[in-house]
């Protein structure tokens, strides 16, 4: 498990509200998108080379998205994969390859005041 609780300031992409090493499976449940049009930063470093999964879920059914970018946390790493303008109520996933010793990051995003649970894993060996 990983703490998604943000410092009293808020994060940002240049301080993220966590930093993993994926090597495992990793799971947060107290994540909170505080207002409409927050953000969340996670960055996290890959492991191995393969493919990342990223899935955030919340409890209410507000619209919250999850995207997969670069370390700065503005490159798009997959075109096929760009968080959608309206994602879906409840729920959203996100998967694209990825480099083994590679920074990359999650943003996570909603547009009205929720919880949500993160899951992020990659392919099993």
């Amino acid at each position: 498990a990983v703490s998604l609780k943000e410092p009293a300031g808020g994060d940002t992409s240049a301080s993220p509200v966590a930093t993993v090493m994926l090597d495992k499976y990793y799971y947060a449940t107290d994540g909170a998108i505080d207002a409409a049009g927050d953000t969340d930063y996670v960055k996290f470093t890959s492991a191995k080379s393969g493919r990342v999964y990223a899935t955030v879920q919340n409890p209410s059914g507000a619209r919250i998205g999850v995207g997969i970018y670069a370390a700065d946390c503005s490159t798009v790493v997959d075109s096929l994969a760009v968080l959608p303008a309206l994602p879906p109520p409840g729920a959203a996933s996100q998967e694209t390859a990825v480099t083994m010793g590679t920074q990359y990051c999650l943003r996570i995003s909603g547009q009205a005041a929720a919880a949500y649970q993160l899951q992020l894993a990659q392919d099993l060996p």
